[in-house]
């Protein structure tokens, strides 16, 4: 059964406060924004790619950036495929790499 976008978001802010309590664990946030991006269209290894670091230990950015796209997530439910992708490389912009 697909994910709403609520579940979506939460999963998304979740996965930014495990990344503040383990920074170190980037396979579980990556697991978790792929939970987020399943049947979405968005290719997740790209949105991994835009929206955290590819090596620890993960930064409050990188948290942050999770944070914006789940909230922008819970704003624009029907969002899908290149509509998220915009979303992510948004969030990307908004804050430092």
């Amino acid at each position: 059964m697909p994910k709403i976008a609520l579940e979506r978001a939460a999963l998304l802010r979740q996965a930014a406060a495990d990344g503040r309590r383990n920074p170190e664990d980037l396979f579980g946030i990556r697991m978790a924004i792929y939970e987020a991006f399943e049947a979405t269209g968005v290719d997740y290894n790209r949105a991994c790619e835009v929206l955290i670091s590819a090596r620890p230990p993960l930064t409050d950015w990188d948290c942050h950036r999770l944070e914006i796209i789940a909230h922008q997530m819970e704003l624009s439910p029907e969002a899908r495929g290149e509509h998220l992708r915009r979303l992510c490389e948004m969030a990307a912009i908004l804050t430092p790499l």
